[in-house]
């Protein structure tokens, strides 16, 4: 019984800290959800592009787009990167602020991931996606023009340390999956993500991040009371000594686990 107990005990704590987690993690792709809209609606991205085609003048283009992303997500730490692409083959290159990191690295990584997510962007109209590419969880929305046909796309490169780091509390990385918009993944070393077919079994948690489903899987790892609460050997020892006349004295060696 005293097992039992524990064993309840011990669902429940990792029923509460799951679905604690879950809503950490819920808030702040929400959070990114409403990062992409703004850009979106305020209309300071499409004001530079319409300038652009009116002027040709790319470096002014160049400057007003990073310096509103600079303006915009530089005290954010749920990203490492966020940029955006012109779908105008004529305006070369990735426009990239990096959100806590800078440099050649960055950009190319950038630009790695743009091809790829500027061609499955083509197939959407404003619907915000998340996509996996590499090792690296992205979400991107594109940007309509006055004539409400898209121009660019505005895509945020996640830092997994940060959107991720309630579940440490839930155990080994392994041992833990999400999934998000139909993608399934774990986690690989510090920043890494990796692709994965969903797993049977398991603790499942879900929730709805501004529509998107999420869902988080825990590994049914085994609760041994006797291991965790070495205490418990010594109670049930007492309880299994037999009641002895006064004056006797019994020498026992009890040998108790699981």
């Amino acid at each position: 019984m005293l097992e039992q107990s524990y064993e309840r005990s011990a669902r429940q704590e990792t029923d509460d800290t799951a679905q604690f987690a879950l809503m950490q993690i819920q808030t702040e792709l929400e959070n990114a959800i409403n990062d992409s809209k703004s850009v979106s609606y305020d209309g300071v991205i499409r004001s530079a592009y319409r300038n652009y085609r009116e002027n040709g003048n790319k470096i002014t283009l160049y400057r007003s787009v990073n310096g509103y992303l600079r303006d915009s997500f530089s005290r954010s730490d749920l990203y490492r990167a966020v940029f955006l692409v012109f779908w105008d083959e004529q305006i070369n290159g990735v426009y990239a602020f990096g959100a806590g990191e800078s440099g050649p690295a960055l950009i190319q990584d950038c630009r790695a991931a743009a091809e790829e997510i500027v061609k499955i962007m083509h197939n959407e109209d404003t619907r915000t996606r998340f996509l996996l590419v590499g090792e690296e969880l992205y979400l991107a929305r594109n940007l309509l023009d006055s004539h409400f046909e898209p121009y660019a796309s505005i895509v945020m490169m996640f830092k997994s340390s940060a959107l991720l780091s309630p579940l440490s509390v839930l155990g080994s990385s392994e041992d833990i999956q999400l999934q998000l918009d139909g993608l399934s993944f774990v986690r690989s070393g510090e920043d890494g993500l990796i692709a994965e077919a969903e797993r049977d079994g398991g603790y499942r948690y879900e929730a709805t991040a501004d529509g998107h489903p999420l869902r988080l899987r825990v590994e049914e790892a085994g609760y041994n009371a006797w291991k965790e609460h070495p205490e418990l050997t010594w109670a049930a020892a007492g309880a299994a000594l037999p009641v002895l006349p006064a004056g006797q004295v019994c020498r026992a060696e009890v040998v108790m686990g699981k």
